[in-house]
């Protein structure tokens, strides 16, 4: 899975059939980030296969809703936990992010690689400015000072202008080799006499 655009915060509540000899069966909810309503229905079936021993095929939603930001104009300290999967083994990480929102709160391809569907976000707490424990983080934590959310970094500028420039004077020639207009250009021997 890749995370396409904007991910948003859905609430997936599913369960087994009820059956003739068991009525009422536990209800499992879990808050997935995802860009669309299947995406999240794939991973919930995905995390509780994981579990419990329930599968698709033996199961029912009951519930698919996006979760939305009680107040998204306030830029907020946001705590989490999460497993991800590197090309090594599996790391449990905490992360601070300062956003106005849960799902913009990402931030994981850029500084360590990670695939989106390796990614297992645990748990997600709005925290105070005091508990921040990441040192690099802290002069932007502050409760007072309303802060905006970052922009992308200077690297992936710099990037971003070098792709621009690529595609807009084509690629250059390769080490050792002459460009294209003097390799495709007739050549002129020496010792050619000049018809009369």
């Amino acid at each position: 899975m890749k995370a396409l655009g904007t991910l948003r915060e859905c609430k997936v509540v599913g369960r087994c059939p009820p059956t003739p000899k068991c009525h009422t069966l536990p209800l499992y909810r879990m808050r997935i980030f995802a860009p669309n309503d299947v995406i999240a229905k794939t991973r919930f079936w995905y995390f509780l296969s994981q579990l419990k021993k329930m599968k698709k095929s033996s199961g029912e939603i009951v519930y698919c809703g996006q979760v939305f930001e009680k107040s998204p104009l306030r830029v907020k300290n946001f705590g989490i936990w999460l497993r991800y999967d590197s090309r090594s083994s599996t790391h449990n990480m905490y992360r601070v992010f300062h956003d106005p929102t849960t799902a913009g709160a990402r931030d994981m391809g850029a500084r360590y690689g990670a695939w989106t569907h390796s990614i297992q976000i645990m748990k997600v707490e709005e925290i105070a400015a005091s508990k921040c424990r990441r040192p690099a983080v802290k002069p932007r934590f502050q409760d007072q000072v309303p802060a905006t959310p970052p922009g992308p970094a200077p690297s992936a500028l710099a990037a971003l202008h070098h792709q621009e420039a690529q595609h807009l004077l084509g690629p250059g020639p390769s080490p050792g080799c002459a460009p294209n207009k003097l390799r495709n250009a007739p050549v002129k021997k020496k010792n050619e006499k000049k018809k009369t």
